[in-house]
């Protein structure tokens, strides 16, 4: 044992003075970067390592092996282990620390007695510093550790090695008080390892790329996620991630791209400690991926909040935890302005932007669009914030590289798909596979016969479905998912029906149970009402999606499809463009959409819905085409290369970049013409259109004569380039409430005309105000006589507002009876409002969506989609009132209408539509079940709830619904928590003493 013991000593003695050779290359090493120490350090610290290894040897040269002695021994080592660690350089300091709490975390675990010291064989020594223990000068110099990404893959190889020795040390004696000191602080080591970007890249059993276990976990159990793709992991392992610099990466539709901004999203709040955002280009993304992100908050101690239409404050309010917003393009857009005013940008660490390449969509007939919005946004946040990093993930497109230079972005591609895409064509009875490899432009190289549809049709089968749409979807339903994709609403249900009407009965018992527990979901949820095609439909697994539906119809329709009750949905483009939903099978109705011809990006999206990962090894899509005409199209539309993605600032329409100018000044980014031209230089727009020459002078003149802006020249500078820009009052509205310019005038008349004359005896004046301006003659089309018929019914007073605005009942006859008149189209708005008006007037009462939509025989989808539209634009006109002082009472009034707008039903369900996804029928029902408060939802059983609810709701959605309840109530008491903290803070210049 003595000997075993003294060759053990002898080993460490050798180690250690290795250990002070290596420290001494590293250290002399002064002009490494990473390796740096100050000249006047060097020598002191090489003594104090020389000193303690005297120690030891002269503890070794003794001999003995009594307690004290090793005490002596484990002291030196440890002063000497400390010493290293100690004096390092500042980057790699960091991992030392992550090894210092790990130690500790595992010392802790297990008691310290006299059999733990005694059933260690190996050497004493307590820490090992990776950087310069296990590599010497020599090596680190040919590996070249001395760079970021080499060094910490050092100190990772490294880790493992220390972390086994460091697990069976006992720590002896009086060093007990300094293992104490470090132990304290382990876990601010360890989010200082990860706030320095050292981060772990790769899964191990100790983090989930860089994650907490649990976060593996919930991807296993809410995903079904268990392992990455290849390039999945090579995407997170890129040296631009840990090194904070921007990324743009782009994979085809269904490639997996969100799982890998979800990661980074997770990290940034948890690991690096800092805000995130999350950018969506439309409102059923952001609260699908709302509910995909409560399980991780409630788990891991973070808020989610959703930015879009009415939802989210300005600015968002602070709060004690780390926080990932996700919104639309427009409301994240105006929450970064506020940020940019109360110099808050900072605590911005991450944006991801889904759908980078809707930077190239363009809307010539409005000043605000989405492309011009997500464009400045972005240079806003390059231009303000040096420290907020940007990640952008696309489909694939022809100029990626020209935008990664307008981002300073690196660029990541790939084509990878989980699922092979097999595309096809049919041309009357044929089947063609399309070669999409094919370079040349004859036909018979891009479209190889496949086969001939033959299916066992009646006649009158044939005369019904003459282009096979029922046979090639039974060819995969029941069994497997189909998604037709039709040119119009009415086409939608029209083949849902058909394909209905073709099936056998015996297809009804497939999925049976939860079949007819999503009709009762659907009659629940609109109280007692349900859509006589859905009621002939579902029982055939078999339904139909789009706009016209209303949200909980959507979600309803959306979740069952998803789980297999439902394995044949009709749908518009939308579905396409929206949630995902992936099929087996895609068929393309037509090749138009309403009545243009599809083009390009609409079908990439169309059939990247084709193949359900882990369920099938390919996906199909069909292209049905009937028209003669149409086939050359079609050559062109399947070799169609990537979109060109074009600046929106270079739109023919002056407003888009007069509202860009009003914005820059108005949040003080720029002060000159010179600060306006060297932002813009940095523009997408500046990099696609060199040559172009946009006379910003101009532009801005005539802002001035606009009433919006102000140029003061100095009377010592000649220079127009110098003269310094201020907005006004207006103008400070018009950019905050980010009204587009076209309607700003309109709309300051209307507001001016309501505060002189507004009629208070109803809300109707205020709900005509905020029926939104743009697209109201494309929204439906009125029936006049319907119209004519329902304002002969209305009450005294509504009647008198119609006077004001010029509408008599003679004015609905002249239209109804096709009369012409001189001011056809300024009339034909001012009707369409107040129809409109009247419909909000109904559904604030409150009144039933589906009865309402009766009533003014319209849609309920288009019903719900006026009422979501018009308490967005409710929220924009108070914001521009905010900063109007003639307009201070309607912004008090309007802020009441927005309320009633989103919460059309009665007070006691409020409460509970605040919960994530829940509607008004599924509130109604939680209320009536007994679940009344937030509180009872989230403390329930999903056992307990899904019996209570009479299993109008599945398992999986009464888990989603209680985690939802308690990530509310946890935000709820953060909230007041952070009020009652705030409360006692006393100012720093009020203190005393």
């Amino acid at each position: 044992m003595r000997k075993s013991r003294c060759k053990s000593k002898v080993e460490t003695r050798d180690e250690l003075r290795e250990i002070v050779e290596e420290s001494q290359d590293i250290l002399s090493r002064g002009s490494d970067s990473h390796l740096i120490y100050q000249g006047s350090k060097v020598n002191p610290e090489i003594g104090e390592l020389e000193t303690n290894l005297t120690n030891v040897s002269t503890v070794e040269k003794n001999g003995e092996d009594t307690e004290d002695k090793n005490e002596v021994l484990s002291d030196s080592l440890f002063d000497l282990n400390m010493t290293v660690l100690n004096k390092t350089s500042e980057g790699v300091q960091i991992a030392e620390n992550e090894i210092k709490s790990k130690a500790v975390a595992r010392r802790t675990s297990t008691p310290l007695t006299s059999k733990t010291r005694k059933r260690s064989q190996k050497s004493p020594y307590l820490l090992r510093s990776p950087s310069v223990m296990g590599t010497s000068g020599k090596d680190i110099e040919e590996s070249g550790a001395g760079t970021p990404g080499n060094l910490t893959k050092s100190i990772r190889k490294r880790l493992k090695v220390n972390s086994d020795s460091l697990s069976k040390s006992p720590i002896i004696g009086s060093k007990r008080a300094n293992v104490s000191s470090v132990e304290s602080s382990a876990i601010e080591f360890d989010s200082n390892l990860q706030k320095d970007g050292l981060n772990f890249d790769t899964e191990s059993a100790d983090s989930f790329y860089g994650l907490p276990l649990t976060a593996k976990k919930i991807f296993e159990e809410t995903r079904k996620i268990k392992k990455l793709f290849d390039w999945q992991i090579e995407c997170l392992k890129l040296g631009s991630l840990n090194q904070r610099r921007n990324l743009i990466y782009s994979l085809p539709t269904s490639g997996g791209k969100t799982l890998v901004a979800e990661i980074l999203l997770l990290k940034e709040v948890i690991v690096n400690e800092k805000d995130a955002i999350f950018v969506f280009p439309f409102v059923s993304i952001v609260q699908e991926k709302l509910k995909g992100f409560i399980p991780f908050a409630n788990e891991l101690g973070f808020a989610v909040e959703e930015y879009a239409g009415s939802k989210g404050s300005i600015p968002p309010r602070k709060k004690s935890k780390k926080t990932i917003f996700l919104g639309t393009i427009e409301k994240i857009h105006i929450m970064l302005n506020s940020l940019i005013e109360s110099n808050g940008l900072e605590s911005i660490g991450l944006i991801v932007i889904d759908e980078l390449h809707m930077l190239g969509e363009r809307d010539h007939s409005s000043s605000s669009n989405r492309g011009t919005g997500l464009e400045v946004m972005l240079c806003k946040i390059m231009h303000v914030s040096r420290s907020t990093q940007i990640i952008g993930m696309s489909a694939t497109l022809k100029n990626i590289q020209e935008i990664g230079i307008f981002l300073n972005a690196e660029v990541y591609t790939n084509n990878f798909r989980p699922v092979e895409l097999k595309q096809m064509v049919k041309f009357a009875d044929a089947v063609f596979t399309v070669n999409t490899g094919a370079n040349c432009n004859f036909e018979e190289s891009l479209f190889k016969m496949d086969r001939t549809v033959t299916f066992n049709y009646t006649k009158e089968q044939t005369f019904k479905d003459p282009d096979h749409i029922v046979g090639l979807c039974s060819e995969v339903i029941p069994h497997n998912s189909c998604l037709v994709f039709c040119a119009s609403k009415k086409n939608c249900e029209n083949v849902a029906s058909l394909v209905c009407s073709f099936m056998p009965p015996a297809l009804k018992s497939v999925e049976l149970e939860n079949r007819e527990a999503l009709l009762a979901e659907l009659q629940s949820d609109a109280e007692g009402n349900l859509c006589p095609v859905l009621q002939f439909c579902i029982p055939y697994g078999v339904a139909y999606h789009h706009s016209g539906l209303t949200m909980d119809e959507r979600k309803a329709i959306e979740d069952a499809y998803l789980q297999g009750t439902l394995c044949l949905l009709c749908c518009t483009s939308t579905l396409a463009a929206g949630v995902n939903l992936p099929a087996k099978r895609v068929i393309i109705r037509s090749p138009y959409v309403g009545r243009d011809f599809i083009n390009p990006t609409q079908y990439r999206q169309m059939i990247g819905r084709a193949g359900r990962t882990g369920l099938s090894s390919e996906g199909e899509s069909i292209l049905i085409v009937n028209k003669s005409s149409d086939r050359n199209k079609i050559d062109k539309l399947v070799r169609a290369e990537s979109d060109y993605c074009r600046s929106g600032l270079l739109s023919e329409n002056t407003n888009v970049l007069k509202q860009v100018l009003l914005s820059l000044v108005g949040l003080k980014i720029c002060e000159t013409l010179n600060d306006v031209q060297v932002f813009l230089s940095s523009s997408l727009a500046a990099k696609q259109q060199k040559n172009k020459k946009i006379d910003l002078s101009k532009l801005l003149q005539e802002l001035v004569d606009s009433g919006l802006m102000k140029i003061t020249k100095s009377d010592e500078e000649s220079d127009d380039c110098l003269s310094t820009l201020s907005i006004t009052q207006i103008g400070t509205a018009c950019y905050r409430s980010s009204l587009p310019l076209d309607y700003v005038g309109t709309i300051y008349k209307d507001l001016e005309k309501a505060s002189k004359h507004l009629v208070v005896d109803s809300y109707i004046h205020l709900l005509y105000i905020c029926v939104p301006n743009d697209s109201l003659l494309t929204v439906f089309d009125i029936d006049w006589n319907h119209y004519l018929k329902i304002f002969g019914s209305l009450s005294e007073e509504i009647v008198s507002f119609a006077g004001v605005l010029g509408i008599s009942e003679l004015s609905l006859i002249s239209k109804a009876t096709g009369m012409a008149r001189s001011d056809t189209n300024k009339s034909d708005i001012v009707l369409s409002k107040l129809y409109c008006a009247l419909i909000l007037n109904e559904l604030i009462a409150p009144t039933n969506i589906w009865e309402v939509a009766k009533k003014f025989s319209v849609s309920r989808g288009i019903v719900q989609n006026l009422l979501s539209s018009s308490s967005s634009f409710c929220f924009h006109l108070s914001q521009f009132c905010k900063n109007l002082s003639e307009f201070w009472a309607l912004t008090e009034l309007l802020q009441i209408i927005q309320k009633k707008l989103n919460f059309t039903f009665s007070q006691e369900l409020h409460v509970l539509l605040e919960i994530p996804q829940v509607k008004y029928g599924r509130a109604k029902q939680l209320y009536n079940a007994g679940f009344k408060t937030l509180a009872c939802i989230a403390t329930a059983e999903p056992k307990t709830l899904m019996s209570k609810l009479e299993g109008s709701i599945s398992f999986t959605g009464c888990k989603s619904l209680i985690q939802g309840a308690q990530m509310v109530l946890n935000e709820k008491i953060d909230a007041l928590n952070d009020e009652a903290e705030e409360l006692k803070t006393v100012p720093p210049d009020l203190k005393i003493g």
